[in-house]
């Protein structure tokens, strides 16, 4: 063989030294490479061979330079590597099945080289084998046992992270009931978690912070001094960062497994760290995969039982829940709201079991769910959902703890924008649900209203509505009557839970204090037309509970009294706060204070007294007149008032005299009822002259204008809705019109509702006009006919509008 055919030989073999690589004759050898590519077989031939041999006479420096010199060439000739690859798997294959720890190092070394240059095409998944049975030494020495371990889950993850068929390899490695048997490898995951639990000197306990490091710091990290804990967490975390919608299945199914097998929940520190390393791992539209999959996890029958490790799984799942959770947002509080209501309900069959820190641990995560919600409505929905399940709970238990979860959801209520409207139930919602039979439900859905009127703006939108007057009639433009805001309804809702709940005969003292802050926080916002809707009501309560000898009329007539107080404050009535402290000294002369409440004579607030729950043998005190404010004193000063004299003028006594429309709690649903007997009669009237009505529905005579009754008929006639016979009470029903809201087509729906809503705000303006008409005579003793008073929304207007056709 001549000299020119055994030159790649002579420049391999001067970069072998009895000590080690001669670095500088490494770079000949590149350069003899990249010239002469095609040598590039022989050349890793004949490193194999010197491989082979010195692993033959034990010697470990040939097999250090051989392999160095594979890796040097991996690195500059990648673009050749299928010329030599072949070359390079036999050495590693070779380095693997031998036993010394040196030699498993060389191989891993080269593995990782050349799985980032392209290896990956060469079917590498044959040596994953022996990274997990690395991955998994025991015994020996305990440091040749970390190193062996180290190297092989630095192997593992290389391999994880320049796979491309992650998805064969999840389906071999990562098989639901997986276990060691011939043909079948063990579960990759159990290794991977079971180094991530690892104990030695040096390992760390915070595995999040290590998830938390970037992808370049943790691949450049020095490998040397790596923890199996943090190798094994890189590779959880660079494993869950590459599956898909598919196989992010059976990783999470099998984390689920090995904590459950291995009762990793209780305590919680672990399963939090490997749940949130692979959270951190995942992309962002694959974390409500995991969130149904725990959720799922939580609902188990095994689960069930098992209290505490339901509180666990709770807490992990606070931890990892995403910072926008706007997707699976129902579907997490509707599991969270079955799991506090089991709690509740466990509480009672199970005694010797403490729920309670369940029961906080699932509000709390109800808490963290709508925090992570961006969108303000979003938050509202969310709340009135839980109001929706506190309606149907019958167990006061159960009833309990779904008013805490109002209770933390409504304080973190935002601002709704300008742009959108509320759930139109809420309020309604809010307001029934604050009638329950349960004093401290009561306080805890009260604050929860006050927390919801206050953030979300809802009172700030009551005040910038124009003409805004909650006692009287006022004047306002056709449209604002047609398409009135449905907010101005909350505040008499508002102001009838404020009147029942301040009535109730097992109210604490407590109670009392939810109901002055709500009052006092309407009259802060709402100032002189809160002081005229506040008046009437406030003389009822007093009147009605004088006499009933139980400690919650004496604690009702102090919160009247501190009302009455912060109204004069609000409003800068000095007469009134003087005729307010006066009767608060009498009380005080007398010896009949309240001792459950306190009134601050400087601000005129109601504070906790010196006793803070009623006693079975407690009494009420009897109030004389000199105790109570008068309801001359009030109306003399306050219609006094310019202020309120400019916005109302001279209908402000009678306003302030009025009979509120609810006075009790007895006379709550009688109210109702009559309330709804009132608008059935204002529809059927409507429906009469309208023209719509049943042969013998009784009708009204028209008036004179009989063109306007004609216009109505020709709306309604425009729908072809079926007349009904009227109804058996007396009192015609709404049927037909229902019957044609719901049988018509699209647009004549949309017909019929609109003029429906411009009949009801038509007699709406009437009554008003009436009303109005009646002021004027008494004021100016002029007469003056409804008929030559045309309403606010003058029904010519009608022939004006666009409906649909």
């Amino acid at each position: 063989m001549n000299v020119r055919r055994q030159k790649y030989r002579r420049v391999v073999d001067a970069v072998y030294t009895d000590t080690g690589v001669s670095t500088h004759n490494i770079p000949n050898l590149l350069h003899y490479a990249l010239m002469t590519p095609g040598k590039l077989p022989k050349i890793g031939k004949y490193l194999e061979k010197r491989a082979k041999e010195g692993m033959a006479k034990k010697r470990l420096v040939p097999v250090q330079c051989s392999m160095h010199i594979f890796n040097e060439l991996i690195k500059a000739c990648h673009t050749d590597l299928a010329l030599f690859a072949s070359h390079v798997r036999e050495m590693m294959r070779v380095l693997f099945s031998s036993s010394q720890l040196e030699h498993k190092e060389l191989g891993t070394d080269t593995f990782i080289r050349f799985a980032e240059h392209g290896g990956m095409q060469f079917e590498l998944e044959s040596f994953v084998d022996y990274f997990i049975d690395m991955s998994t030494a025991e015994g020996g020495e305990e440091q040749a046992r970390k190193r062996l371990r180290t190297y092989g889950l630095r192997g593992l993850h290389s391999y994880i992270v320049m796979t491309d068929d992650l998805d064969n390899f999840i389906a071999k490695h990562l098989g639901a009931s997986r276990v060691e048997a011939a043909g079948s490898g063990p579960n990759i995951l159990d290794i991977i978690l079971s180094n991530m639990r690892f104990e030695g000197p040096g390992e760390p306990y915070d595995l999040v912070s290590l998830s938390a490091q970037g992808e370049e710091e943790s691949t450049a990290a020095d490998w040397e001094k790596a923890t199996i804990r943090g190798l094994s967490t890189w590779c959880l975390k660079d494993l869950a960062g590459r599956v898909n919608n598919i196989t992010i299945r059976p990783l999470f199914q099998n984390l689920l497994r090995h904590l459950d097998e291995n009762n990793l929940w209780v305590p919680s520190d672990f399963a939090f760290q490997a749940l949130k390393s692979l959270s951190m791992g995942l992309q962002m539209s694959l974390c409500h995969n995991i969130i149904r999959q725990l959720l799922a996890h939580l609902d188990q029958d095994a689960i069930q039982t098992q209290p505490e490790v339901k509180k666990s799984i709770i807490k992990c799942l606070i931890d990892i829940m995403p910072g926008n959770t706007s997707a699976p947002m129902i579907e997490v509080l509707s599991t969270m709201l079955g799991q506090l209501i089991s709690t509740a309900e466990l509480d009672e069959h199970m005694a010797d079991v403490d729920n309670s820190n369940l029961a906080k641990t699932v509000i709390e995560c109800i808490s963290t769910i709508v925090q992570g919600v961006t969108d303000p409505l979003q938050r509202l929905e969310a709340l009135n959902y839980i109001l929706s399940a506190f309606r149907s709970a019958q167990d006061e238990a159960v009833r309990s703890v779904l008013a805490q979860a109002i209770l933390e959801v409504s304080q973190c209520i935002e601002e709704l924008p300008v742009t959108k409207t509320y759930p139109p139930t809420l309020i309604d919602r809010m307001v029934e649900c604050g009638y329950s039979e349960s004093s401290v439900v009561r306080v805890k859905l009260q604050r929860s209203l006050t927390y919801v009127i206050t953030q979300s703006g809802i009172l700030q939108r009551i005040r910038a509505i124009a003409g805004h007057a909650p006692s009287g009639p006022q004047k306002s433009s056709r449209a604002s009557v047609l398409f009135s805001n449905p907010i101005e309804n909350y505040l008499e809702k508002i102001r009838e839970g404020l009147l029942l709940h301040a009535q109730q005969d097992n109210n604490q003292p407590e109670n009392f204090l939810v109901v002055f802050a709500a009052w006092d926080l309407l009259l802060t916002e709402l100032r002189g037309p809160e002081v005229v809707a506040m008046v009437p009501l406030l003389l009822e309560l007093q009147q009605k509970h004088l006499s009933t000898g139980t400690p919650q009329a004496a604690s009702l007539q102090q919160l009247v009294l501190a009302l009455f107080m912060r109204m004069a404050i609000v409003v800068d009535s000095t007469e009134l706060l003087r005729s307010a402290t006066t009767v608060l000294e009498a009380r005080a002369d007398k010896g009949c204070l309240d001792a459950y409440t306190t009134i601050d004579p400087k601000t005129g607030k109601l504070s906790k007294g010196k006793k803070s729950k009623y006693s079975s043998k407690a009494k009420g005190v009897e109030l004389g007149e000199g105790e109570l404010i008068s309801k001359e004193v009030v109306v003399t000063h306050l219609s006094g008032h310019k202020g309120l004299m400019a916005a109302y003028g001279k209908r402000l006594p009678k306003m302030l005299m009025s009979k509120p429309s609810l006075s009790s709690s007895q006379a709550g649903s009688e109210g109702s009822n009559s309330e709804s007997q009132s608008r059935i009669q204002r529809r059927a009237r409507l429906v009469s002259i309208a023209g719509v009505a049943g042969p013998d529905m009784p009708t009204e005579p028209k008036s004179s204008k009989t063109w306007e009754a004609k216009s109505f008929k020709k709306i309604f006639d425009a729908t072809e809705s079926p007349k009904e016979p009227a109804s058996t009470s007396g009192l015609p029903s709404f049927a037909s019109l229902a019957a044609s809201l719901h049988s018509q087509e699209t647009k004549q729906r949309q017909l019929l509702e609109n003029a429906l809503a411009f009949l009801e705000a038509e007699e709406a303006c009437r009554e008003a006009a009436n009303e109005r008409v009646e002021g004027e005579k008494q004021e100016e003793g002029e007469e003056a006919s409804l008929a030559d008073h045309e309403p606010c929304c003058g029904t010519r207007s009608l022939l004006q509008l666009q409906f649909p056709v």
